[in-house]
């Protein structure tokens, strides 16, 4: 495995055996242990986040792409700033970002409501 591979299912994997460790932790002798309790209340904050980690990489390696469109298309060739947009370019722009924007709204949400 490595980072250009890492698929939901390998999040769901490691996070179960940081589950099965806190429950094993927990079984045993946690229940009492002040350190136990608070590695709990940190992991089951941390945990919806980790979740969302693959979506989140693919959020944004597809928002650099769409910035990289953006940014051509706000330039000339010499790499001068545009000074004026064609009514067809602009809609682009604002449809790619508002695209974008609502994917990651989502994506933090879903992560914020697990918690």
């Amino acid at each position: 495995m490595s980072t250009q591979d890492f698929t939901s299912a390998d999040a769901d994997r490691l996070l179960g055996l940081a589950d099965q460790f806190l429950e094993d932790w927990e079984t045993n002798e946690g229940s009492a242990d002040p350190e136990c309790k608070e590695r709990r209340a940190e992991w089951d904050t941390l945990r919806p986040i980790l979740v969302q980690a693959p979506l989140l990489l693919k959020a944004l390696e597809d928002a650099f792409d769409i910035l990289d469109r953006i940014s051509d298309t706000l330039h000339y060739e010499d790499g001068l700033p545009v000074t004026a947009l064609e009514s067809r370019d602009i809609e682009i722009i604002y449809g790619d970002a508002v695209t974008e924007l609502a994917r990651f709204e989502t994506l933090i949400r879903e992560a914020r409501r697990d918690q």
